[in-house]
């Protein structure tokens, strides 16, 4: 629920609608302001990297409230494998 939550915040904000076209892009910077402090590096790859991470997680967050926890999972598992196909 809480993802959902933001989810449509996040889409309220694309939309252009107040507050959350103020708010959310905010709320993005901090998680990603976070999330280079975690990062080894230069101050630009550490953002960098963690502007990657948080799409990548928010992308596939939404993935998995639109598609199922089964779908995203794969996906996910796609991704942490560089993109090559799924053995079976």
């Amino acid at each position: 629920p809480v993802f959902a939550l933001f989810f449509e915040a996040g889409g309220l904000a694309a939309a252009g609608r107040e507050p959350y076209r103020s708010l959310v892009p905010q709320l993005v910077t901090a998680w990603v302001e976070w999330a280079a402090g975690l990062i080894v590096g230069t101050p630009a790859r550490r953002r960098d990297e963690a502007a990657a991470a948080i799409a990548t997680i928010d992308g596939l967050l939404l993935f998995r409230q639109l598609a199922g926890p089964k779908a995203a999972d794969q996906a996910a598992r796609r991704i942490l494998a560089g993109g090559a196909p799924a053995r079976r």
